[in-house]
């Protein structure tokens, strides 16, 4: 009969537990998100004539308890600059995005999922103090596709679509490079 020591013992019950956690992760708020992980390209027009020509970048963050997304504009001359990055986190069951603007202002928005629709609204006060009130939605169509939509409200007047455009992803799917 082999005999085990009890320091030996607790390791092994220790490495076995810690095993177990790292693979039996609880379901997270953030998993609305995760089928986003990828790059992400978009060529639309903004309601107002505006051409957007722009990439998102999905990533994992710390322990894939987070979602990083950077958001890149070409601009008119071709150069690209950074205009916006966030993070998706899961705050007590209830995601939440961080979201952090290249002129230093940033805020936190709380996300509503429905199905594959992630969405959120908010609003500015603009200079004149007045306020505009903003909504968006990103819905995935299929694994290399997602419908983004952006609506904006001038004080109790009717909404007003400015973005209805769909990006694509520019990083294949999993499935997709195995079937290739």
């Amino acid at each position: 009969m082999t005999r085990v020591s009890i320091p030996v013992a607790i390791m092994l019950f220790a490495l076995c537990a810690a095993a177990r956690a790292q693979t039996t992760q609880p379901s997270s708020a953030v998993d609305a998100v995760a089928p986003y992980i990828g790059e992400w390209h978009i060529n639309a027009t903004w309601a107002g004539g505006n051409a957007l020509d722009a990439r998102n970048v999905f990533e994992w963050g710390l322990n894939k308890k987070f979602i990083v997304v950077k958001t890149f504009v070409k601009q008119e001359d071709g150069k690209e600059y950074q205009r916006y990055e966030g993070i998706y986190a899961d705050h007590e069951g209830k995601l939440m995005y961080y979201n952090f603007r290249f002129d230093g202002e940033a805020d936190v928005r709380p996300m509503e999922c429905e199905g594959h629709n992630v969405s959120n609204s908010w609003s500015v006060t603009e200079k004149d103090g007045s306020t505009t009130n903003l909504k968006q939605s990103v819905e995935l169509i299929d694994d290399n596709h997602f419908r983004w939509q952006v609506a904006t409200q001038q004080k109790d007047g009717p909404w007003q679509t400015i973005m209805d455009g769909t990006w694509e992803r520019v990083t294949k799917t999993a499935s997709e490079a195995r079937a290739k």
